[in-house]
């Protein structure tokens, strides 16, 4: 798809987007799940992920009984992801969803989303939980969640800094969590 980098096991390859992608492809993936979130749980990814200003369109991931979704499912510390916008996205997760990142302990700067972002509970436009600094950064489209923490950019904000960012999104909230058009949650303590 496009990726420049060296190939390894190792969640700490940096990659350079070489040129815009059209990922169409991915709503058949998987027998319907779409693509598979890079990082996960127990393996963040760690690398610089760099889309030197190239863009990822009509990226389709539906698992919506997994958690930590996104382009990247987690965005290990000391990682950063930069320089990218994903557009028409059509993400479904359960918890820890966000168009870009699902769980986010990397940098992001100069990263953007427009299109569908839903889940469980934790979803964001952009990040599903963060805890680290997003910079020049926005969501626009929509983002819904059932349950607990929805926010146009993020859904939850732990201890971590958003600067010069913003989102346009549609947030929609079930009866249960809080919601917001920019973070849906803030934890200053972490």
């Amino acid at each position: 798809y496009g990726l420049q980098g060296a190939a390894s096991a190792s969640m700490l390859n940096s990659y350079m987007l070489a040129n815009n992608i059209d990922a169409s492809g991915t709503a058949n993936w998987n027998a319907g799940a779409g693509f598979k979130p890079i990082g996960n749980m127990t393996a963040g990814y760690k690398g610089a992920f760099n889309g030197n200003n190239n863009t990822i369109s009509n990226l389709t991931i539906n698992r919506p009984t997994e958690d930590y979704v996104g382009l990247f499912g987690r965005g290990g510390l000391g990682g950063s992801i930069q320089n990218v916008g994903l557009i028409n996205v059509n993400v479904r997760g359960r918890g820890l969803v966000g168009g870009l990142v699902g769980f986010s302990q990397s940098y992001l700067s100069k990263t953007y989303v427009q299109g569908s972002v839903n889940g469980l509970y934790i979803v964001g436009g952009l990040v599903g939980q963060n805890q680290n600094l997003i910079v020049e950064s926005y969501s626009t489209g929509s983002v819904t969640s059932d349950q607990d923490a929805v926010g146009g950019l993020v859904g939850l904000n732990e201890a971590g800094t958003i600067s010069r960012s913003y989102s346009t999104s549609t947030v929609n909230a079930g009866t249960y969590g809080q919601a917001g058009g920019l973070v849906g949650r803030h934890d200053a303590n972490g």
